[in-house]
């Protein structure tokens, strides 16, 4: 009963992917030739029980939005590119200018429930 109850918990706070920006004219470049467009964030957490089998994890192909994929594991590098070229796409970026990606992970309820997260920020230029 507990285990099912865990997992209810796990599917309640379920993975979220997400992009927040910044506009272009607040950010800083380290080129005076290159126009920001705008700084972006890219998010995406999961979760995974005993560290191995996925539970819940973000859907990168819909951010933003109370949407994710269940026994997926999307937190991955590949993903963040994805979610990062989308939002260039959307903005007409031609590139993004000092990537920086960093990854996380906690444990929940000593070694039963691992939540993982990834977030890579960069400014996006034309």
């Amino acid at each position: 009963m507990r285990t099912v109850s865990f997992l209810a918990i796990a599917a309640l706070l379920a993975g979220c992917a997400s992009v927040s920006t910044v506009d272009g004219s607040r950010c800083v470049s380290h080129s005076s030739s290159e126009e920001v467009v705008e700084g972006v964030q890219v998010f995406n957490s999961g979760w995974k029980l005993f560290s191995c089998i996925p539970l819940a994890s973000g859907d990168p192909k819909n951010p933003n939005l109370p949407t994710c994929h269940f026994f997926t594991n999307t937190v991955t590098l590949q993903n963040q590119v994805e979610m990062l070229e989308a939002e260039a796409r959307r903005v007409g970026a031609r590139k993004a200018d000092n990537v920086i990606t960093s990854y996380s992970s906690e444990r929940v309820l000593l070694f039963l429930l691992l939540r993982e997260k990834i977030i890579t920020s960069a400014m996006l230029v034309k």
